[in-house]
């Protein structure tokens, strides 16, 4: 309870400092000097989220309180994903990078999407950090009816036999002595007990001077597909029904605001709940989508979306869609916000492409034959994945 607490504190603060970064680096005209230095802050400010989230997840594990939220995704176009981008970072520290994906596309299975990408991002995270030279191979196969295996091979620095057990005790730092790149050493702690909570585990084997091979289980169970949802950059055509804001932290609403508004989005700002209830309520000029921060003054998000849902059974108006912005990283916030009646949930910090992706399959244009609406495009001016948190 203590670290959600401060998690909370953490996140806005921290939410506002990687929004504003990535709003002074999407202008265009922006100094390249001022650009470059908003990207450090930027990095500075993800790498500090990382650190939060590590001390979340190890005092979950040490509660045995890590869950997971199984959906179905398509398993080979999440490799994909994690291939571009970590062909991109190793190109970056001049190494190669290869992958093999010995998977049917589309490959559909049922499991925990986040949690999987988390242990792989973790692995690759530290083949690039520990390889100076050579390369990096990720090799992704079905081992069994419903166990897949990700392997992760690299040419870097290796780990000593006597330390491989070691390296997945909590804090431990492989070459610390050394002077070697330091986290945490929370990182493979972490993988593991995922891992083992996703029915698999990790083991590894490597050579001091050659190399590492880490192998990572899991348990994704063969599923359906999923209907597929209307792509970010493709919206329907129309004018875009105005967004109501419900939000406290005035930097964070400028942020969402920004970000929104530059999509071809309006956008109108309160301050608290009894303020969202009041707007969100009225017949003439009502919204079409509520963004709802779930702690502010006076009422917060949960009992504002509450009297929504009673006055709109009351008022016979149609069902608004709501949608929760929190900096509590817990899985009974998530299920707090939905049994509220909120339709969706967002946890901040979160990408500008998350927002507009939750925005537009939250609502549909409002059409107007008359007019000539090209759509606007929703892809941001941003570079990589980085953080634009709203």
């Amino acid at each position: 309870q203590f670290l959600g607490t401060v998690s909370h504190e953490l996140r806005t603060p921290l939410h506002g400092i990687l929004g504003l970064a990535r709003l002074v680096h999407m202008e265009s005209g922006a100094d390249p000097l001022i650009r470059r230095r908003m990207e450090l802050i930027e990095s500075s400010g993800t790498h500090l989220l990382t650190l939060i989230n590590d001390l979340l997840d190890i005092s979950r594990i040490e509660a045995r309180q890590i869950t997971l939220r199984s959906a179905v995704f398509d398993l080979a176009a999440e490799a994909d994903r994690v291939t571009d981008i970590y062909t991109v970072r190793a190109d970056d520290k001049g190494l190669s990078f290869s992958a093999e994906l010995e998977l049917p596309r589309p490959c559909w299975v049922e499991g925990d999407s986040s949690r999987t990408r988390q242990v792989l991002h973790n692995l690759l995270g530290n083949a690039v950090k520990f390889t100076q030279r050579g390369w990096i191979g990720l090799r992704v196969k079905r081992v069994g009816d419903d166990l897949f295996e990700f392997e992760v091979r690299d040419t870097g620095v290796g780990i000593d036999m006597a330390e491989q057990k070691a390296i997945f005790e909590a804090f431990h730092q492989v070459g610390r002595a050394a002077g070697s790149v330091q986290g945490t050493g929370l990182g493979l702690t972490i993988a593991r007990e995922i891992a083992r909570v996703l029915g698999g585990d990790i083991v590894v084997q490597s050579t001091s001077g050659v190399g590492s091979v880490f192998r990572f289980s899991a348990r994704l169970r063969p599923a359906l597909p999923r209907e597929e949802a209307a792509p970010v950059a493709a919206p329907l055509p129309g004018r875009r029904p105005h967004i109501l804001l419900a939000e406290d932290n005035d930097v964070n609403a400028l942020i969402a605001t920004s970000v929104l508004t530059h999509h071809g989005y309006e956008v109108e700002h309160v301050h608290d709940g009894r303020e969202a209830v009041r707007r969100a309520l009225r017949e003439v000029d009502r919204p079409g989508l509520v963004l709802m921060d779930c702690h502010m003054p006076v009422m917060d998000g949960f009992d504002a979306t509450r009297e929504i849902r009673v006055q709109e059974s009351v008022m016979s108006l149609e069902r608004l869609p709501i949608i929760a912005l929190t900096a509590v990283a817990a899985d009974d916030e998530r299920q707090q916000c939905l049994s509220a009646g909120m339709d969706d949930v967002l946890s901040k910090p979160f990408t500008a492409d998350q927002l507009l992706l939750a925005v537009v399959q939250a609502v549909r244009p409002v059409r107007e034959p008359a007019r000539d609406t090209a759509a606007l495009d929703l892809r941001l001016p941003l570079h990589g994945s980085g953080l634009s948190p709203a």
